[in-house]
């Protein structure tokens, strides 16, 4: 399978003078990750919240997105985009991109570099692996300028022309896909969660109101906290192997669709970097956007299966 590393040690990072560096540290409760942006940031880098997503999307929202029902952090539209990335300090889509986050899970990192590749970004883009702690402390701007969590950048003058991400293209997966998928209607797709097994198994509640518990029948689950060392980097490849299902390796390897899917479309994306490292290119997989926050609304009634 050919593909493009797309992680890159931090102790590499001196190598690529030129980058545009990014920030996408996130927490869930908002507050934490401004806490820790604002204590320190790589030099040079801006801060990517992802709760400004959020915001972004809501003025400017995506072609095909449902406005009655509003998703989490969602794909952005193009406008919506390049006024976002030019706020981060990309001038170009040939820019190199490098995205890093100060927690050891790659959620967010792994989000905005998908969210870019999607969108038809032309340069490098990386995602910094290891340990940030073991950079000596000159890397670090300590008395960083942070914008309030609540900021949303301001309209450029020349916004950068990136693409709408196409539903049912190789990056973005549809809920009507999802549920030919799920009815048997489209046998060379396999979806894969990356929720924690107990999620998956419907043996913890969901916490967000008005979702039902468990999974969709026939997708396979590999809980993205699994796929990572606790130290800022993914497993080696070889470990990384032994945690997915050998039907999913077995699927991609064949080059068929993988459809990755979550709670709310960011955690499939360290299940995406993960596939890279194994050898997949991140464009053989499409993320689920709406995620189990769509799939499950009680409403909606959609097939689910428990234990």
């Amino acid at each position: 399978m050919n593909r493009v590393n797309r992680l890159l040690p931090f102790s590499r990072l001196a190598e690529f003078p030129q980058r545009r560096l990014i920030d996408a540290t996130w927490s869930l409760d908002g507050t934490t990750a401004h806490a820790s942006v604002s204590e320190r940031m790589l030099r040079t880098a801006r801060w990517a919240n992802l709760d400004t997503t959020d915001r972004l999307s809501d003025a400017d929202p995506a072609p095909n997105v449902d406005p009655s029902h509003r998703l989490p952090h969602p794909v952005l539209s193009s406008r919506a985009l390049g006024r976002w990335a030019t706020s981060l300090g990309i001038r170009s889509l040939d820019d190199h991109v490098v995205v890093y986050d100060q927690t050891t899970n790659f959620m967010a990192s792994a989000r905005l570099a998908w969210q870019l590749l999607a969108s038809g970004h032309r340069g490098p883009v990386h995602v910094l692996a290891g340990n940030i702690n073991e950079l000596p402390p000159d890397s670090f701007d300590w008395e960083p300028t942070v914008p309030a969590s609540s900021d949303v950048p301001a309209e450029p003058l020349a916004s950068l022309a990136y693409e709408n991400v196409a539903p049912g293209g190789p990056w973005l997966a549809t809920l009507d896909e999802v549920r030919d998928v799920v009815a048997g209607r489209a046998a060379d797709t396999l979806i894969v969660d990356a929720r924690s097994r107990t999620r998956f198994l419907g043996l913890e509640p969901e916490s967000r109101p008005g979702l039902q518990s468990g999974h969709m029948p026939g997708s396979l689950n590999v809980p993205f906290a699994d796929l990572v060392d606790g130290a800022g980097d993914l497993l080696p490849a070889d470990e990384l192997r032994s945690k997915f299902d050998p039907k999913i390796l077995a699927h991609a390897e064949a080059g068929k669709r993988l459809i990755l899917s979550c709670g709310t479309g960011v955690t499939a994306c360290v299940v995406g970097l993960a596939l890279n490292r194994l050898g997949l290119e991140h464009s053989q997989v499409a993320v689920y956007d709406g995620s189990w926050t769509e799939y499950a609304r009680v409403e909606l009634d959609e097939p689910v299966l428990q234990q």
